[in-house]
Protein backbone atom coordinates (compact mmCIF):
# COMPACT_ATOMS: atom_id res chain seq x y z
CA UNK A 1 0.00 0.00 0.00
CA UNK A 2 2.96 2.41 1.13
CA UNK A 3 4.73 1.42 -2.22
CA UNK A 4 1.18 2.19 -4.38
CA UNK A 5 1.15 5.78 -2.19
CA UNK A 6 4.34 6.51 -3.25
CA UNK A 7 4.31 5.99 -6.87
CA UNK A 8 0.97 8.29 -6.82
CA UNK A 9 2.41 11.10 -5.02
CA UNK A 10 5.34 10.46 -7.60
CA UNK A 11 3.00 10.77 -11.18
CA UNK A 12 1.05 13.79 -9.00
CA UNK A 13 5.13 15.73 -8.71
CA UNK A 14 5.69 14.95 -12.07
CA UNK A 15 2.24 16.55 -13.27
CA UNK A 16 3.30 19.39 -11.09
CA UNK A 17 6.89 19.73 -12.68
CA UNK A 18 5.45 19.40 -16.16
CA UNK A 19 2.43 22.04 -16.02
CA UNK A 20 4.19 24.03 -13.49
CA UNK A 21 4.83 27.85 -14.10
CA UNK A 22 8.04 29.41 -15.06
CA UNK A 23 9.59 32.99 -15.59
CA UNK A 24 8.53 32.98 -19.26
CA UNK A 25 4.78 32.59 -17.90
CA UNK A 26 5.04 35.21 -15.08
CA UNK A 27 6.10 37.52 -17.56
CA UNK A 28 2.61 36.32 -19.65
CA UNK A 29 1.10 36.76 -16.23
CA UNK A 30 2.33 40.33 -15.38
CA UNK A 31 1.29 41.40 -19.12
CA UNK A 32 -1.98 39.93 -19.23
CA UNK A 33 -3.06 42.06 -15.91
CA UNK A 34 -1.56 45.05 -17.38
CA UNK A 35 -3.79 45.21 -19.86
CA UNK A 36 -6.54 44.02 -18.10
CA UNK A 37 -5.93 47.20 -16.09
CA UNK A 38 -5.84 49.18 -18.48
CA UNK A 39 -8.72 47.87 -19.85
CA UNK A 40 -10.74 48.60 -16.64
CA UNK A 41 -9.53 51.91 -17.10
CA UNK A 42 -10.53 52.52 -20.49
CA UNK A 43 -13.56 50.44 -21.18
CA UNK A 44 -17.64 52.09 -20.72
CA UNK A 45 -18.78 52.50 -17.40
CA UNK A 46 -21.26 50.81 -15.97
CA UNK A 47 -24.67 53.31 -14.55
CA UNK A 48 -26.71 51.69 -11.38
CA UNK A 49 -28.86 54.83 -11.95
CA UNK A 50 -30.32 52.09 -14.52
CA UNK A 51 -31.33 50.35 -11.28
CA UNK A 52 -33.16 53.08 -9.78
CA UNK A 53 -36.73 53.30 -9.58
CA UNK A 54 -38.25 56.23 -11.38
CA UNK A 55 -39.35 58.59 -8.46
CA UNK A 56 -35.63 57.81 -7.38
CA UNK A 57 -33.84 59.02 -10.34
CA UNK A 58 -32.05 62.37 -10.89
CA UNK A 59 -34.02 65.42 -12.04
CA UNK A 60 -33.83 66.02 -16.03
CA UNK A 61 -31.48 68.92 -15.10
CA UNK A 62 -28.98 66.58 -13.33
CA UNK A 63 -28.99 64.50 -16.21
CA UNK A 64 -28.25 67.37 -18.41
CA UNK A 65 -25.33 68.66 -16.19
CA UNK A 66 -23.71 65.17 -16.43
CA UNK A 67 -24.10 64.99 -19.92
CA UNK A 68 -22.37 67.60 -20.87
CA UNK A 69 -19.87 66.74 -18.73
CA UNK A 70 -19.62 63.04 -20.04
CA UNK A 71 -20.27 63.34 -23.86
CA UNK A 72 -20.50 66.90 -24.61
CA UNK A 73 -17.34 68.03 -26.20
CA UNK A 74 -17.89 71.76 -26.63
CA UNK A 75 -14.75 72.55 -27.91
CA UNK A 76 -15.62 70.28 -31.30
CA UNK A 77 -18.92 71.77 -31.20
CA UNK A 78 -17.62 75.47 -31.18
CA UNK A 79 -15.12 74.07 -34.16
CA UNK A 80 -17.87 72.90 -35.89
CA UNK A 81 -20.22 75.79 -35.55
CA UNK A 82 -17.34 77.89 -36.60
CA UNK A 83 -17.09 76.13 -40.08
CA UNK A 84 -20.99 76.11 -40.37
CA UNK A 85 -21.10 79.59 -40.17
CA UNK A 86 -19.82 80.01 -43.71
CA UNK A 87 -23.47 78.15 -44.57
CA UNK A 88 -24.49 80.84 -47.29
CA UNK A 89 -28.23 80.77 -46.06
CA UNK A 90 -28.17 81.14 -42.17
CA UNK A 91 -31.92 82.14 -41.80
CA UNK A 92 -34.27 79.39 -40.28
CA UNK A 93 -36.95 78.63 -42.57
CA UNK A 94 -38.85 75.10 -43.55
CA UNK A 95 -36.92 72.20 -43.51
CA UNK A 96 -33.71 74.38 -42.61
CA UNK A 97 -32.56 75.38 -39.10
CA UNK A 98 -30.38 78.07 -38.65
CA UNK A 99 -26.81 77.53 -37.26
CA UNK A 100 -27.29 79.25 -34.24
CA UNK A 101 -30.52 77.11 -33.84
CA UNK A 102 -28.79 73.94 -34.32
CA UNK A 103 -25.78 74.87 -31.76
CA UNK A 104 -28.43 75.53 -29.26
CA UNK A 105 -27.81 72.61 -26.94
CA UNK A 106 -30.90 73.21 -24.76
CA UNK A 107 -33.86 73.08 -27.19
CA UNK A 108 -34.33 70.41 -30.14
CA UNK A 109 -37.90 70.66 -31.88
CA UNK A 110 -38.77 66.96 -30.73
CA UNK A 111 -39.08 68.60 -27.45
CA UNK A 112 -41.50 71.06 -28.44
CA UNK A 113 -45.20 70.09 -27.16
CA UNK A 114 -47.08 73.52 -27.55
CA UNK A 115 -49.16 73.77 -30.80
CA UNK A 116 -49.62 70.02 -31.28
CA UNK A 117 -53.46 69.75 -30.02
CA UNK A 118 -54.25 71.17 -33.17
CA UNK A 119 -52.58 68.73 -35.76
CA UNK A 120 -54.10 66.10 -32.97
CA UNK A 121 -51.01 64.89 -31.67
CA UNK A 122 -51.22 65.84 -28.26
CA UNK A 123 -48.18 65.81 -27.12
CA UNK A 124 -47.34 66.76 -23.19
CA UNK A 125 -44.12 66.47 -20.92
CA UNK A 126 -44.70 62.84 -19.79
CA UNK A 127 -45.81 61.36 -23.17
CA UNK A 128 -43.43 63.10 -25.93
CA UNK A 129 -40.74 60.70 -25.43
CA UNK A 130 -42.68 57.73 -27.04
CA UNK A 131 -44.19 59.65 -29.63
CA UNK A 132 -41.60 61.28 -31.18
CA UNK A 133 -38.81 58.97 -33.30
CA UNK A 134 -36.14 61.62 -31.76
CA UNK A 135 -36.05 60.56 -28.61
CA UNK A 136 -35.63 56.28 -29.80
CA UNK A 137 -32.22 55.80 -28.82
CA UNK A 138 -30.77 54.32 -32.07
CA UNK A 139 -33.14 55.84 -34.27
CA UNK A 140 -32.90 59.07 -32.87
CA UNK A 141 -29.58 59.42 -34.68
CA UNK A 142 -30.88 59.44 -37.86
CA UNK A 143 -34.59 60.84 -36.71
CA UNK A 144 -33.45 63.73 -34.33
CA UNK A 145 -30.48 64.83 -36.50
CA UNK A 146 -32.90 65.23 -39.25
CA UNK A 147 -34.90 67.05 -37.06
CA UNK A 148 -32.65 69.20 -35.70
CA UNK A 149 -31.33 70.41 -39.05
CA UNK A 150 -34.91 71.07 -40.66
CA UNK A 151 -36.57 72.11 -37.84
CA UNK A 152 -38.82 69.24 -38.05
CA UNK A 153 -40.59 66.82 -35.15
CA UNK A 154 -41.07 62.25 -36.45
CA UNK A 155 -43.94 61.11 -34.63
CA UNK A 156 -44.37 57.24 -34.29
CA UNK A 157 -46.63 54.50 -34.95
CA UNK A 158 -49.70 55.79 -33.41
CA UNK A 159 -49.37 59.51 -34.99
CA UNK A 160 -48.94 57.41 -38.60
CA UNK A 161 -45.29 58.60 -38.59
CA UNK A 162 -46.52 61.59 -39.80
CA UNK A 163 -43.59 64.69 -39.50
CA UNK A 164 -44.28 68.42 -38.42
CA UNK A 165 -42.97 71.50 -38.88
CA UNK A 166 -41.58 73.30 -35.78
CA UNK A 167 -40.82 77.04 -35.24
CA UNK A 168 -42.25 80.23 -33.10
CA UNK A 169 -46.04 80.99 -33.07
CA UNK A 170 -47.81 84.62 -32.62
CA UNK A 171 -46.10 84.56 -29.13
CA UNK A 172 -42.86 83.91 -30.28
CA UNK A 173 -42.85 80.26 -28.40
CA UNK A 174 -41.35 77.10 -30.51
CA UNK A 175 -44.94 75.07 -31.21
CA UNK A 176 -45.81 72.77 -34.12
CA UNK A 177 -46.95 75.28 -36.29
CA UNK A 178 -47.88 73.16 -40.01
CA UNK A 179 -47.63 69.76 -41.64
CA UNK A 180 -44.79 68.60 -43.00
CA UNK A 181 -43.63 66.18 -45.76
CA UNK A 182 -41.20 63.60 -44.40
CA UNK A 183 -39.13 62.28 -47.34
CA UNK A 184 -38.64 66.36 -48.00
CA UNK A 185 -37.08 66.08 -44.45
CA UNK A 186 -34.81 63.62 -45.60
CA UNK A 187 -33.87 65.35 -48.66
CA UNK A 188 -33.23 68.24 -47.33
CA UNK A 189 -30.97 66.65 -44.84
CA UNK A 190 -28.76 65.29 -47.38
CA UNK A 191 -28.61 68.60 -49.41
CA UNK A 192 -27.29 70.33 -46.59
CA UNK A 193 -24.59 67.73 -45.85
CA UNK A 194 -23.68 68.31 -49.42
CA UNK A 195 -23.07 71.88 -48.55
CA UNK A 196 -21.63 71.68 -44.95
CA UNK A 197 -20.73 68.24 -43.40
CA UNK A 198 -19.87 70.70 -40.21
CA UNK A 199 -23.41 71.98 -39.73
CA UNK A 200 -24.37 67.76 -39.84
CA UNK A 201 -21.59 67.37 -37.25
CA UNK A 202 -22.77 69.69 -34.94
CA UNK A 203 -26.63 68.74 -35.46
CA UNK A 204 -24.86 65.10 -34.03
CA UNK A 205 -23.30 66.25 -31.36
CA UNK A 206 -26.37 67.95 -30.07
CA UNK A 207 -28.21 64.81 -30.87
CA UNK A 208 -25.88 62.35 -28.18
CA UNK A 209 -25.96 64.99 -25.60
CA UNK A 210 -29.55 64.83 -25.75
CA UNK A 211 -29.86 61.10 -25.80
CA UNK A 212 -27.47 61.40 -22.83
CA UNK A 213 -29.31 63.25 -20.83
CA UNK A 214 -32.50 61.94 -20.81
CA UNK A 215 -31.27 58.33 -20.54
CA UNK A 216 -31.41 58.28 -16.88
CA UNK A 217 -33.55 60.85 -15.83
CA UNK A 218 -37.18 60.44 -14.37
CA UNK A 219 -39.09 59.80 -17.79
CA UNK A 220 -36.25 57.96 -18.90
CA UNK A 221 -35.93 56.44 -23.20
CA UNK A 222 -37.78 53.68 -24.36
CA UNK A 223 -35.71 50.59 -25.37
CA UNK A 224 -35.00 50.75 -29.16
CA UNK A 225 -37.47 50.38 -31.98
CA UNK A 226 -40.94 50.66 -30.08
CA UNK A 227 -42.04 53.86 -31.63
CA UNK A 228 -42.07 52.16 -34.94
CA UNK A 229 -44.15 49.07 -33.80
CA UNK A 230 -46.14 49.96 -30.54
CA UNK A 231 -48.37 52.74 -29.58
CA UNK A 232 -47.14 55.39 -26.97
CA UNK A 233 -49.11 54.09 -24.05
CA UNK A 234 -47.56 51.01 -24.09
CA UNK A 235 -44.12 52.86 -24.52
CA UNK A 236 -45.21 54.99 -21.25
CA UNK A 237 -46.03 51.76 -19.46
CA UNK A 238 -42.95 49.67 -20.05
CA UNK A 239 -40.92 52.74 -18.87
CA UNK A 240 -43.04 53.15 -15.94
CA UNK A 241 -42.42 49.37 -14.93
CA UNK A 242 -38.81 49.79 -15.29
CA UNK A 243 -38.03 48.30 -18.80
CA UNK A 244 -36.39 50.76 -20.39
CA UNK A 245 -33.33 51.95 -22.19
CA UNK A 246 -31.23 52.65 -19.58
CA UNK A 247 -30.90 48.98 -18.41
CA UNK A 248 -30.46 47.65 -21.84
CA UNK A 249 -27.41 50.34 -21.54
CA UNK A 250 -26.01 48.92 -18.59
CA UNK A 251 -26.39 45.55 -19.88
CA UNK A 252 -24.60 46.42 -23.08
CA UNK A 253 -21.86 47.67 -21.15
CA UNK A 254 -21.03 45.05 -19.40
CA UNK A 255 -21.30 42.97 -22.06
CA UNK A 256 -18.87 45.26 -24.02
CA UNK A 257 -16.74 44.85 -20.68
CA UNK A 258 -17.03 41.40 -20.79
CA UNK A 259 -15.80 40.45 -24.57
CA UNK A 260 -12.92 42.78 -24.24
CA UNK A 261 -11.71 41.02 -21.05
CA UNK A 262 -12.25 37.66 -23.21
CA UNK A 263 -10.14 39.36 -25.98
CA UNK A 264 -7.66 40.02 -24.20
CA UNK A 265 -7.45 36.05 -22.83
CA UNK A 266 -7.52 35.01 -26.57
CA UNK A 267 -4.57 36.87 -27.38
CA UNK A 268 -2.76 36.47 -24.29
CA UNK A 269 -3.56 32.57 -24.68
CA UNK A 270 -2.48 32.25 -28.64
CA UNK A 271 0.59 34.31 -27.73
CA UNK A 272 1.37 32.06 -24.58
CA UNK A 273 1.50 29.00 -26.82
CA UNK A 274 3.30 30.04 -29.41
CA UNK A 275 5.77 30.84 -27.09
CA UNK A 276 5.76 27.27 -25.54
CA UNK A 277 5.71 25.77 -28.78
CA UNK A 278 8.94 27.71 -29.76
CA UNK A 279 10.06 27.16 -26.57
CA UNK A 280 10.23 23.18 -27.42
CA UNK A 281 11.39 23.13 -30.35
CA UNK A 282 14.83 25.11 -29.46
CA UNK A 283 14.84 23.07 -26.44
CA UNK A 284 14.74 20.44 -28.93
CA UNK A 285 17.02 21.76 -31.53
CA UNK A 286 14.23 21.75 -34.15
CA UNK A 287 12.92 24.30 -36.47
CA UNK A 288 8.98 24.42 -37.11
CA UNK A 289 6.89 25.21 -40.11
CA UNK A 290 4.15 27.66 -39.86
CA UNK A 291 1.83 25.08 -40.73
CA UNK A 292 3.52 23.00 -37.66
CA UNK A 293 2.59 25.68 -35.44
CA UNK A 294 -1.02 25.90 -36.83
CA UNK A 295 -1.44 22.25 -35.89
CA UNK A 296 -0.29 22.94 -32.64
CA UNK A 297 -2.51 25.39 -31.49
CA UNK A 298 -5.00 23.51 -32.58
CA UNK A 299 -4.23 20.70 -30.17
CA UNK A 300 -6.26 22.42 -26.60
CA UNK A 301 -5.71 19.08 -24.73
CA UNK A 302 -1.84 18.76 -23.73
CA UNK A 303 -0.18 19.44 -20.52
CA UNK A 304 1.06 22.96 -22.46
CA UNK A 305 -2.22 24.32 -22.53
CA UNK A 306 -2.85 23.84 -19.10
CA UNK A 307 -0.13 26.36 -17.87
CA UNK A 308 -1.58 28.36 -20.67
CA UNK A 309 -5.12 28.32 -18.32
CA UNK A 310 -3.10 28.61 -15.28
CA UNK A 311 -1.84 31.83 -16.61
CA UNK A 312 -5.03 33.46 -17.69
CA UNK A 313 -6.80 32.27 -14.19
CA UNK A 314 -4.06 33.89 -12.27
CA UNK A 315 -4.31 36.91 -14.49
CA UNK A 316 -7.69 37.97 -14.35
CA UNK A 317 -7.84 36.78 -10.55
CA UNK A 318 -5.54 39.21 -9.76
CA UNK A 319 -7.08 41.94 -12.37
CA UNK A 320 -10.36 41.48 -10.97
CA UNK A 321 -9.16 41.59 -7.12
CA UNK A 322 -7.20 44.43 -7.63
CA UNK A 323 -10.32 46.40 -9.57
CA UNK A 324 -12.46 45.29 -6.26
CA UNK A 325 -9.90 46.33 -3.60
CA UNK A 326 -9.45 49.96 -5.42
CA UNK A 327 -12.93 50.48 -5.87
CA UNK A 328 -13.73 49.50 -2.38
CA UNK A 329 -10.69 51.63 -1.11
CA UNK A 330 -12.41 54.77 -2.60
CA UNK A 331 -15.97 53.90 -1.95
CA UNK A 332 -14.91 53.92 2.19
CA UNK A 333 -12.65 57.10 1.57
CA UNK A 334 -15.60 58.77 0.05
CA UNK A 335 -18.07 57.60 2.76
CA UNK A 336 -15.97 58.86 5.47
CA UNK A 337 -14.97 62.03 3.85
CA UNK A 338 -18.91 62.15 2.81
CA UNK A 339 -18.06 62.70 -0.80
CA UNK A 340 -21.09 61.68 -2.87
CA UNK A 341 -19.88 62.27 -6.22
CA UNK A 342 -16.53 60.00 -5.86
CA UNK A 343 -18.83 57.66 -4.41
CA UNK A 344 -20.85 58.03 -7.64
CA UNK A 345 -17.86 57.79 -10.07
CA UNK A 346 -15.83 55.31 -8.53
CA UNK A 347 -19.15 52.83 -8.54
CA UNK A 348 -19.29 53.49 -12.12
CA UNK A 349 -16.03 52.02 -12.58
CA UNK A 350 -16.37 48.55 -11.52
CA UNK A 351 -14.96 45.88 -13.78
CA UNK A 352 -18.49 43.58 -13.73
CA UNK A 353 -17.92 42.15 -17.30
CA UNK A 354 -14.25 40.85 -15.78
CA UNK A 355 -15.91 39.50 -12.48
CA UNK A 356 -18.11 37.67 -15.35
CA UNK A 357 -15.37 36.31 -17.20
CA UNK A 358 -13.38 35.64 -13.98
CA UNK A 359 -15.38 33.56 -12.69
CA UNK A 360 -16.69 31.71 -15.78
CA UNK A 361 -12.54 31.21 -16.62
CA UNK A 362 -12.73 30.06 -13.01
CA UNK A 363 -15.29 27.42 -13.27
CA UNK A 364 -14.17 26.14 -16.75
CA UNK A 365 -10.47 26.46 -16.75
CA UNK A 366 -10.00 24.67 -13.15
CA UNK A 367 -11.82 21.75 -14.35
CA UNK A 368 -10.38 21.90 -17.76
CA UNK A 369 -7.22 21.24 -15.33
CA UNK A 370 -8.63 18.81 -13.14
CA UNK A 371 -9.61 16.51 -16.10
CA UNK A 372 -6.13 16.57 -17.73
CA UNK A 373 -4.58 15.80 -14.08
CA UNK A 374 -7.28 12.73 -13.86
CA UNK A 375 -5.83 11.67 -17.36
CA UNK A 376 -2.42 11.78 -16.89
CA UNK A 377 -2.01 10.35 -13.26
CA UNK A 378 -4.78 7.16 -14.76
CA UNK A 379 -2.49 7.28 -17.74
CA UNK A 380 1.25 6.71 -15.51
CA UNK A 381 -0.79 4.06 -13.33
CA UNK A 382 -2.01 2.21 -16.33
CA UNK A 383 1.85 2.35 -17.77
CA UNK A 384 3.67 1.19 -14.21
CA UNK A 385 0.74 -1.96 -14.08
CA UNK A 386 1.58 -2.73 -17.75
CA UNK A 387 5.92 -2.64 -16.93
CA UNK A 388 5.13 -4.12 -13.73
CA UNK A 389 3.45 -6.89 -15.66
CA UNK A 390 6.32 -7.20 -18.70
CA UNK A 391 8.53 -7.77 -15.76
CA UNK A 392 6.88 -10.00 -14.06
CA UNK A 393 6.55 -12.12 -17.31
Amino acid sequence: MAQLEKEYDDIESKFKSLTGLNKTDVLFIFIAVVLQMIRQFLQPSVNFDAFKSKKNRPSHNTTADEAKKSVYDKDKASTMKNKAESDKTKDSRYYHASVQEIADINHVPYDVVSGTKKFNVKLSGTNHRAKTLGHDPWLGYLFGTCNILTNTMSLGKDNAFRTLHVGKDTSGKLAAIAEANPIKMFEYTVKRYKESKATIGLAFIKKAYHIKSDEYSKEGLSLPFLQLLVDSDIIKELCESGIDYAKLDFLGSVGVQTALAEMINYVISVAHRITIICEENKKNNETITKDQLLQSLKKNVTLHEVRTRKVIIISESIASLVNAIVIGSIELFAVYTENEKLAKDAIKKLDIGGYISTVFHLFTDIRFITKIKKDFIAKAIEENYQDKLAQAK
